[in-house]
């Protein structure tokens, strides 16, 4: 079973993805820290990111993420959405980029193209 791991500081969006995505093995993390934590001792198929955090800047912490995990697909997501952001995200390795809000239809399909790549 895939494992993913999902990093936002909001609880209500971290209760909503694990529940749309209750298929899977979820781990949480509310900081970049703690993600870095988990990223380091577990393997994870997949990595949902907010790129919005107390203690994370922009992107660093994807690339931290994809220096750990270089075959995780890292999904970015963000209320503050824009061209330059994703690009940037894309070029650092990020499989794909969302703006929030969202529905748990779109996390689900975009969570399940990921791990049918994988070959999981």
């Amino acid at each position: 079973m895939a494992q993913i791991l999902i990093v936002d500081d909001n609880q209500k969006i971290r209760r909503m993805l694990s529940r749309a995505l209750c298929d899977y093995r979820i781990e949480t993390a509310v900081s970049g820290k703690e993600a870095l934590l988990k990223i380091s001792s577990n393997q994870f198929h997949a990595v949902l990111l907010d790129v919005v955090l107390p203690d994370a800047n922009d992107l660093e912490l994807l690339k931290e993420i994809k220096k750990l995990q270089p075959f995780c697909h890292v999904i970015v997501m963000t209320g503050y959405a824009s061209i330059t952001l994703a690009v940037e995200a894309i070029k650092i390795g990020a499989y794909d980029f969302i703006e929030k809000p969202f529905t748990p239809s779109i996390i689900r399909n975009l969570i399940k193209k990921a791990i049918d790549e994988s070959g999981i």
